[in-house]
């Protein structure tokens, strides 16, 4: 499962993305002063869709972290928006993730197929989510072409 923070309040994409890889899995991709560090390249950030939460996950609380009192504040949240980083590193070695234990128990690179057999265990919906995630970050490392063929085999 890929970190899932959230954006905070006059936060860009970017720096939740970078904030919630730091909390989530001790993953440092800004540099000290501010910028995506040289070996990592931003390819993409884009939405994905948007799921409706189980019912039992309903209830008020902040639509967007660091927001006080303001319109922002309280919501009855039932669904949630999902968007998607896609960062190139130039080795495998200069992420090393270690997991937050709340959030996230393990940090390991894993194929596109290793990851969409983890994913299968989320529910359906959320699951069709990921794979379409997985597809993006293929269609930016190997071509289109190559990820069109590869979704269809996930749903047998």
């Amino acid at each position: 499962m890929p970190a899932q923070e959230g954006v905070n309040y006059r936060e860009s994409f970017l720096a939740a993305v970078a904030r919630g890889l730091s909390e989530e899995c001790d993953v440092s991709i800004f540099d000290r002063e501010g910028q995506l560090k040289s070996n990592y390249y931003l390819r993409d950030i884009e939405y994905v869709d948007t799921l409706w939460l189980p019912y039992e996950r309903w209830g008020e609380r902040a639509v967007v972290g660091g927001s006080e009192d303001n319109f922002f504040s309280q919501i009855q949240m039932r669904k949630k928006a999902y968007w998607a980083a896609f960062i190139i590193v130039d080795q495998m070695k200069a992420v090393q993730g270690r997991p937050n234990l709340r959030e996230v128990n393990r940090v390991e690179w894993k194929t596109f197929d290793n990851a969409a057999t983890l994913i299968r265990g989320n529910r359906s919906d959320k699951a069709e989510l990921l794979f379409r995630c997985l597809q993006k970050g293929m269609q930016h490392l190997v071509g289109s072409r190559r990820a069109d063929e590869w979704l269809p085999e996930l749903a047998d």
